[in-house]
């Protein structure tokens, strides 16, 4: 090797080394930058009025000398950023998750092993049902509220009795109304429903196939309104329409499948083609207005069946057009009311390849990309908040693209 090509070799070397490290330079700053605590689950109520914040600590339990140094979750006044947020109480575990009923009374704080209810406006403990919500809830397919917030739904007896239990409770009597044995639901992550108005139940796992039935809170499951006979794990995806007029189901052969809840009559179907998941499971959901089916390959799944894998799609599924094809996007969290954002984000601990993306469904479906995960967006379709970069919450306008604040960790 002459003298000259070692030089240029190590010329080329060298500003390869830069490069990495220039390119690296951005994550190591935010490394440095980044706190003990951690906004690990963010929660918004529906009037817009408060935001419950779960921290994670980054500090093991023997190193933690001042008292009170623990996780825990605050609730912010919306309306008030600048006065300090009010102290719900410590978390016992990782990963609590946090929901808010729908006329935005309650708070609820779902752990391993137990499962809590607060008055929002007081911190006032409601109901504490330890060892009864036993299974950690991953999604609100596991906990929800009824429209009008006087009834609570989880599932429950799962490390007790390897079988699953749907519990519907009064909250303001502390009572159970209503159990409902859902041993097959244990068989997949794919768990019963309750449509979001409250009167019809989806068993994924009948023997005989996918049923819906009347529900009614005292009464319970009424008639089988129609089944569609196929293997349960053989579905790709399902949702109820914001209203519960519609359901909807993806099939394996990569076929939608929308149905009218009331009838039970299959009123659409799309076969999807080059865009079809495979054998991957699908997040899915419905606009509020417009006729529109979003869904969102899983990654695992589509990596090895199709180039566009992690692809989110919006259909009109009254002219079958295919509205926005994004390659490699997070799932859908959020379409605002009038359908006017689209939402897409992760949720739990940040990491540097956190995004949140949002797209102006009104106009040509423009995209924007902000930093963070948890993403929550306020009924008025403007502010967003999300665990930032640096592990502390963010407050977004999402029409003006301003980061309007940066909340301070409230204890350390």
């Amino acid at each position: 090797m002459t003298a000259s090509t070692l030089k240029m070799n190590n010329r080329a070397y060298t500003i390869a080394i830069l490069v990495c490290f220039l390119a690296c330079l951005p994550y190591w700053i935010q490394a440095q930058e980044r706190v003990s605590w951690e906004a690990e689950s963010i929660f918004m109520s529906n009037d817009g009025q408060h935001l419950a914040v779960g921290y994670e600590a980054y500090v093991k339990k023997e190193d933690r000398d001042e008292p009170g140094y623990d996780s825990g979750v605050w609730i912010y006044d919306l309306d008030d950023l600048s006065s300090p947020p009010r102290y719900l109480r410590g978390a016992s575990s990782d990963n609590t998750f946090i929901a808010i009923s729908s006329d935005s009374r309650y708070i609820s704080l779902a752990e391993y092993q137990r499962l809590e209810i607060f008055n929002i406006g007081d911190n006032s403990l409601i109901l504490d049902m330890q060892r009864t919500a036993t299974e950690k809830p991953l999604d609100l397919s596991t906990i929800s509220y009824s429209a009008d917030g006087k009834f609570i739904m989880f599932l429950s007896d799962w490390w007790a009795t390897r079988e699953h239990e749907m519990s519907i409770w009064d909250i303001d009597t502390g009572s159970r109304v209503l159990s409902i044995p859902a041993v097959r639901a244990g068989q997949s992550h794919q768990l019963p429903k309750l449509s979001p108005d409250w009167r019809h139940f989806l068993d994924w796992w009948h023997p005989d196939g996918i049923q819906i039935h009347e529900f009614d809170t005292q009464q319970g499951l009424g008639a089988a309104l129609g089944v569609v006979p196929i293997n349960a794990s053989d579905v790709r995806g399902i949702a109820f329409s914001p209203d519960s007029s519609l359901f909807g189901l993806v099939m394996p052969d990569g076929e939608i499948k929308i149905y009218r809840t009331n009838t039970w009559e299959l009123s659409y179907t799309q076969v999807l083609g080059e865009y079809s998941c495979g054998n991957s499971d699908v997040t899915l959901a419905f606009g509020h207005i417009n006729p529109w089916l979003i869904f969102r390959c899983h990654t695992y799944g589509c990596a090895s069946q199709c180039e566009w894998y992690g692809g989110l799609v919006v259909l009109d599924f009254e002219t079958g057009a295919f509205l926005l094809i994004q390659n490699k996007a997070p799932s859908p969290r959020y379409i605002t009311p009038d359908d006017g954002l689209l939402v897409a984000g992760t949720f739990g601990r940040v990491s540097e390849y956190s995004e949140i993306t949002v797209w102006d469904a009104k106009g040509d479906f423009e995209m924007s990309v902000y930093p963070g995960t948890n993403p929550q967006v306020h009924p008025n379709g403007e502010l967003m908040a999300a665990t930032g970069p640096d592990g502390r919450v963010w407050i977004w306008n999402i029409k003006s693209k301003e980061l309007l604040e940066v909340l301070p960790i409230p204890r350390q």
